[in-house]
């Protein structure tokens, strides 16, 4: 198999070289509760367990396997060891907070790329799948109620969002190579959100216990979650997904009273639970040396995401915070076009830098 390098890890390299010097110049400031012009807000931020996050963070473990997407002339394995990365920026525009501090708004441009990488592949090491996510503007709003067990309410809405999603290039190639009556799917689409948050910690320390629920809904219900040119496949074989909407819950726990913990050396149990919508096309199954494909219902599939670790409080750090955790996923393969497969699961260690 040809191999495809240059292109890939220049692209790499130059997303996270901007990153980094955006990220320094956008937060060389410390979060805290002001106001003003490039201050980043302490509220409506996303969870450890968020499935599609502006929180950065690197990612090795094992998943469920598939041919599908296994180069590996060998005999497929049930198991296998990838690496996944989020790089993740919320650009902060403006943030104000009156009435001493009681309520609070902000506008901020959120923005993360995820990767997934076959890094033991012996060949390439392809990149088996990008997801890209950018929006125009997301505009955030908190009441600070100061009650003992309820400090606040929060709420944001993102009226257009935009998900793009590519398979990698060794990938495209191989099942070329492999005449599968589907080459590519273009999972493409735009959509508004809305979230709630009850009980955020902003900034505090102790132990807090955090909810959220958001709902996102396709701007273009007719255009769908995806499509396919005739070059890249059998559109017969496509049928649209026709509900045009998904929705998560989600629960955090910070405390420095458990597990190897204490105050500055939190434990963070996060846990997201997400309805989404299961394409509708089929996956392509490698038996006894023959191809096969099995057919999509289309229904919506539960997914459960875990993240259990601890978070590092240090004042000086000029950034956010960093942790390392453990995290365990099951559900439909959450990864572009791939979407289509159910049973998958995933355990693996992950660093975080919030």
């Amino acid at each position: 198999m040809k191999k495809i390098t240059c292109l890939r890890n220049r692209e790499i390299i130059s997303i996270i070289v901007f990153y980094f010097l955006f990220y320094h110049v956008s937060y060389a400031q410390r979060d805290s509760v002001k106001s003003g012009w490039i201050i980043p807000a302490t509220f409506c931020r996303p969870f450890l367990a968020d499935l599609s996050s502006t929180i950065t963070s690197v990612g090795i473990g094992i998943n469920k396997n598939e041919k599908e997407y296994d180069l590996s002339p060998s005999k497929i394995e049930a198991y296998k060891g990838t690496f996944v990365a989020n790089l993740g920026i919320s650009i902060p525009v403006y943030t104000k907070n009156f009435n001493n501090n009681r309520f609070g708004w902000a506008l901020s441009i959120p923005a993360h790329w995820q990767l997934w990488l076959d890094v033991f592949e012996k060949t390439t090491a392809p990149v088996l799948n990008t997801d890209y996510n950018a929006a125009v503007i997301e505009a955030k709003f908190i009441q600070r109620l100061n009650h003992k067990y309820f400090h606040n309410y929060s709420v944001k809405f993102v009226p257009f969002y935009h998900q793009s999603t590519h398979l990698g290039d060794e990938l495209t190639i191989y099942r070329m190579e492999q005449k599968l009556a589907l080459t590519r799917v273009n999972v493409s689409y735009c959509y508004w959100e809305l979230s709630l948050w009850i009980n955020e910690s902003e900034r505090r320390t102790g132990k807090n216990h955090s909810f959220r629920g958001s709902f996102m809904h396709l701007l273009n219900p007719e255009k769908g979650w995806y499509s396919i040119r005739p070059q890249e496949g059998n559109t017969n074989l496509v049928i649209p997904e026709k509900r045009p909407y998904e929705f998560y819950l989600q629960y955090q726990l910070q405390t420095g009273k458990y597990f190897l913990s204490s105050g500055k050396f939190q434990n963070v149990l996060s846990i997201e639970v997400r309805n989404r919508p299961k394409y509708n096309y089929p996956c392509f199954i490698h038996r006894d040396g023959m191809w096969d494909d099995e057919k999509s219902n289309g229904a919506s599939q539960w997914n459960f995401n875990l993240y259990y670790g601890w978070r590092i409080i240090q004042e000086a750090f000029p950034y956010h915070n960093l942790g390392i955790g453990i995290q365990a996923y099951m559900g439909g393969n959450p990864h572009g076009q791939f979407r289509d497969i159910s049973g998958y699961r995933y355990v693996g260690l992950t660093m975080v830098f919030e």
